[in-house]
């Protein structure tokens, strides 16, 4: 007896559809007739692997908007004409922020852009520090940061739903350029700027632009090793990771929480990260959890990493995964030779 698979069960193809967590499985699988579409809404989709943007360091030169899966060398075209020559920054939840003027958020996936108001000082590049890891949910903000070199201001962008213009909060202090996207972050109302060799966090009211209140650090940094910063969410707490890098090498990986108020605000080091898992961008990131994903382990840092080749002027983008459990380094599969933008697709 022959299967008639058009006519399975829609519970029985819905639960199927609720187990594909990578995006191009779950696009094949709405393909293959009505009945399997009509099973598997877009917003229905299961919890889902973030994927790669090749941004060619932030232009796309050209309208074929190239990404890859995680972890996998095969790279999938996508035709977006009007994305020709955006600046796009990541990580982000289906939607990339485009710097180039007019400013906007695009979904490559699916091609849809939403315009942004302008920002009245807005520099080259704006970073987005907010959309990272959860959903983009409608009472939160879009807050994005840009630098102004004159005035050697960092400047923030708050733009809430229903706005036509940006709130914008300039701050001036002694900041660390080569950890600029990741000294910053917008968590539970509040924005925090992290001074690195200032050694404090301040803990800023979006609405008004004044600090809160400060919180001291006691981690030291080694005048011989390069290092970049990373402030994100991870299961509701917030963490600063701090990469430790010389001569190429990573050296180690440190990662503090911010405990409060009950103990009084501080960054408290921690050694794990239990099922989490932590994607690092150029200087941003964000986390999932492990048991959502079949195969994948927790307690892990994946990263991209410039490693040495003959032009020292064009070292190549590695993707990697470090073991916090035993410190452990390993090369994943990636096809791009720069580091790209993780973006967790959505076609909805």
């Amino acid at each position: 007896m022959v299967t008639d698979w058009a006519h399975l069960p829609h519970d029985l193809l819905y639960v199927i559809s609720t187990k594909l967590s990578d995006i191009s499985d779950f696009i094949r699988f709405r393909a293959v007739c009505n009945s399997w579409r009509s099973s598997a809404a877009p917003s229905d989709h299961a919890p889902r692997l973030p994927w790669i943007l090749d941004n060619d360091g932030g232009f796309l030169v050209r309208a074929d908007v190239r990404l890859c899966p995680s972890f996998s060398n095969k790279i999938y075209t996508i035709r977006v004409p009007h994305a020709y020559n955006m600046f796009l920054s990541g990580p982000s939840d289906c939607y990339l922020l485009n710097s180039k003027k007019p400013i906007s958020l695009l979904n490559p996936f699916t091609g849809n852009e939403i315009p942004l108001p302008p920002l009245r000082r807005q520099t080259k590049k704006l970073y987005p520090i907010n959309f990272v890891g959860n959903r983009l949910r409608s009472e939160d903000p879009l807050v994005v940061l840009t630098f102004d070199v004159k005035s050697c201001d960092h400047i923030f962008g708050v733009l809430r739903p229903g706005d036509n213009e940006w709130l914008e909060i300039s701050l001036r202090v002694r900041f660390a350029m080569t950890t600029l996207r990741g000294s910053f972050m917008y968590y539970k109302g509040h924005l925090y700027a992290h001074a690195l060799f200032d050694r404090h966090t301040l803990v800023i009211e979006p609405t008004s632009g004044k600090t809160v209140f400060t919180i001291r650090t006691t981690d030291r940094l080694n005048n011989n090793h390069d290092f970049k910063e990373y402030m994100m969410e991870s299961d509701e707490k917030l963490l600063r990771v701090i990469k430790r890098i010389e001569n190429y090498q990573i050296e180690s990986f440190e990662i503090y929480q911010l405990d409060g108020p009950e103990k009084g605000y501080r960054w408290t080091r921690i050694w794990d990260i239990n099922d989490q898992m932590l994607f690092l961008e150029s200087y941003s990131g964000f986390s999932m959890k492990s048991t959502n994903f079949h195969g994948l382990r927790g307690n892990c840092i994946y990263f991209f990493h410039y490693q040495k080749t003959s032009n020292p002027l064009h070292p190549r983008a590695r993707l990697c995964r470090y073991d916090l459990g035993n410190n452990e380094i390993r090369i994943l599969p990636y096809p791009f030779n720069r580091a790209g933008a993780w973006i967790i697709p959505c076609i909805h």
